[in-house]
């Protein structure tokens, strides 16, 4: 016969067998369903939770910072072909294995942002294009050619050349034989670009459209050099297994692509003489 819960529980299962009129047996059998639906869900629910804060983790990596990496990435970012003596290899922590024994995640592998200033961070790309779109915004408003349509037009623009950015270096780094490129690492270093853009439109925006150009000029140049030594200590490093005949070329490439975007995505245009 159909078991009733402990005392002061509702029985939904055999509340719903009496609702339509069902014998012991029939109940009998929709309790064991449902136990058995509910312990199936709950065996998802706790294969889920693990993944996503594995994956909560890595993210909250990226956004690790501090002042003192704040102010060193911006100048490493804007100075980068004029900094003397500068070391652009990453730390890398001792890599001891977890207490489970397994080895330790990608990013755990090296010092987070705030302790390494050659680490890769999403705060500073996420600042900067939010400032970028703001700025562009306004100075479309300057003129007379705001409208709401113009908030997506730059975002989308920025958002899809950077999102071809990472899948042309990620599939290059391919090429070269790299297995360690996280999508977030490439997002963090394309995104690094935002901050010349800023740059670039608010010294055109107070100095006017001649300044704008020779800021591009320096922005771009810097940014590509950024990418070029970023890349070449970090990730396709020589000791990989593609030859310097193809390795270089492909480097100067996704260097000359930063230039590239940053003369794609400005809007000199609306600028004054």
């Amino acid at each position: 016969q159909h078991q009733p819960p402990p005392m002061g529980q509702p029985d939904p299962v055999g509340g719903l067998a009496s609702d339509l009129g069902l014998g012991d047996a029939q109940a009998n059998m929709l309790n064991i369903a449902a136990a058995a639906g509910m312990k199936r869900f709950e065996g998802r629910v706790q294969g889920a939770v693990p993944m996503l804060s594995q994956q909560w983790n890595a993210l909250k990596y990226y956004f690790e910072v501090d002042n003192r990496y704040v102010v060193t990435k911006l100048r490493t970012i804007v100075f980068s072909a004029v900094l003397p003596s500068k070391k652009w290899k990453r730390v890398e922590t001792d890599g001891t294995p977890s207490s489970d024994g397994q080895e330790p995640q990608y990013a755990k592998k090296f010092l987070t942002p705030s302790q390494d200033e050659n680490a890769p961070d999403l705060y500073l790309p996420l600042m900067s294009f939010v400032t970028y779109i703001i700025v562009c915004s306004y100075i479309k408003g300057t003129n007379g050619k705001f409208t709401p349509e113009v908030l997506t037009e730059v975002m989308y623009s920025c958002l899809g050349f950077q999102v071809f950015e990472v899948m042309l270096i990620r599939c290059g780094l391919y090429v070269l034989q790299v297995q360690q490129a996280p999508l977030l690492d490439l997002a963090a270093n394309t995104g690094y670009k935002y901050i010349g853009l800023c740059i670039n439109m608010l010294a055109g925006m107070v100095l006017g459209r001649w300044v704008y150009r020779v800021a591009m000029l320096w922005t771009g140049s810097m940014t590509s050099y950024f990418m070029l030594k970023t890349l070449a200590n970090n990730y396709a490093f020589s000791s990989h297994g593609a030859s310097s005949q193809t390795r270089m070329p492909l480097l100067y490439g996704f260097a000359l692509l930063q230039f590239i975007s940053i003369w794609w995505l400005g809007y000199g245009g609306d600028l004054s003489n």
